[in-house]
């Protein structure tokens, strides 16, 4: 790791909130984990930037897995997740595929 020395001014009510909230203590500190957290937000994609470009397990019902009144968690049928490709069980893919038109995918 390289680093580089400069100076800047900082708000102090915003660096004592954040030591209080972070329980970092040293103003350096508190510059560092800011940057990784900066950084860290930008490579996370955005829920909106995957719209239309996932597709579901044939069957897949997102419904049945909410929490029932009460906290009950419904049991597992063996499908954790509803993408197709992310190890769930589904049905394999056929060979030849509509052409994708940003559009989440209907069942005729």
């Amino acid at each position: 790791m390289t680093t580089t020395r400069t100076n800047v001014v900082l708000d102090d009510d915003l660096v004592q909130e954040a030591a209080r909230l972070s329980g970092i203590r040293t103003k350096r500190a508190l510059v560092h984990e800011a940057l990784r957290f900066f950084i860290a937000a930008k490579k996370r994609k955005s829920l909106l930037d995957l719209e239309g470009k996932i597709e579901l397990a044939p069957g897949y019902d997102y419904k049945a897995l909410r929490p029932r009144p009460g906290g009950e968690v419904p049991p597992s049928d063996g499908i954790t997740a509803g993408a197709v490709g992310a190890n769930t069980a589904h049905e394999p893919r056929r060979a030849h595929h509509r052409r994708r038109t940003g559009k989440a995918a209907t069942t005729p």
